[in-house]
């Protein structure tokens, strides 16, 4: 493992990532084992400073109201995306086979599906797609738009469809979207491990802060400040 740790090619190193998270799962290795691992071979380096498109705030309003008058199932796609960080594939994925009922398991923890917090006014869903390189664990939204998601989940749209919407009607595009899902996450000074958990960008986080029990606790503590901004 010290050869792979060391190892210049970045290739290898990834794969060895993966290939520990998938004992992992298969329950071949306990977790303590693989943060250890994971601690020992570095991953991916990414840029401090990723570059993301100034979000037009005109253009994104112009985006939710159309299809909201319009075609209200693209409204809720939209209005997920932009509130829960969610890539394109993730948030259709997320409305195709969301089941509001009984509560599922990451981490060997136990998660309510989904779970409300009526007081802060947010929801937040258990996902749980941990393969791959894209991860989505937890998606968060306002419960305005989660009684929106009950009134039309399950939906099933392909990409191609709404790809096509969009470009009709001259909208922003789903992945645009999710970049100024992350812009505006800064802008409203949520702490950047936070920001990068609610975000799905698992690649940019330390280890040392992959301890999801306490990512959970914050992101349910630091995003109701992101949906007042």
């Amino acid at each position: 493992m010290e050869e792979v740790a060391e190892h210049s090619n970045q290739w290898l190193r990834n794969v060895f990532r993966h290939y520990t998270w998938y004992l992992y799962r298969r329950g071949q290795i306990e977790y303590t084992t693989l943060n250890w691992i994971q601690i020992r071979v570095p991953g991916r380096r990414v840029p401090r400073g990723p570059r993301n498109p100034v979000v037009d705030l005109e253009a994104l309003k112009r985006t939710l109201e159309f299809p909201r008058e319009n075609y209200g199932e693209y409204y809720v796609l939209y209005r997920l995306m932009l509130e829960s960080g969610l890539r394109f594939e993730h948030a259709l994925r997320m409305l195709s086979t969301y089941n509001p009922g009984g509560s599922g398991v990451f981490n060997d923890r136990v998660y309510p599906r989904p779970y409300c917090d009526q007081e802060r006014g947010f929801c937040s869903y258990l996902l749980g797609l941990d393969s791959g390189v894209k991860r989505a664990l937890f998606a968060y939204y306002s419960m305005e738009t989660g009684q929106l998601i009950r009134g039309i989940a399950p939906w099933s749209v392909h990409r191609r469809s709404v790809e096509r919407y969009v470009r009709r009607h001259g909208l922003v595009w789903p992945k645009v979207l999710w970049k100024a899902s992350w812009q505006l996450l800064l802008s409203a000074r949520i702490p950047q491990e936070v920001a990068r958990f609610l975000h799905s960008r698992f690649g940019e986080l330390r280890v040392s802060e992959e301890y999801y029990e306490d990512l959970v606790r914050r992101a349910d503590e630091w995003y109701p400040r992101y949906l007042a901004s």
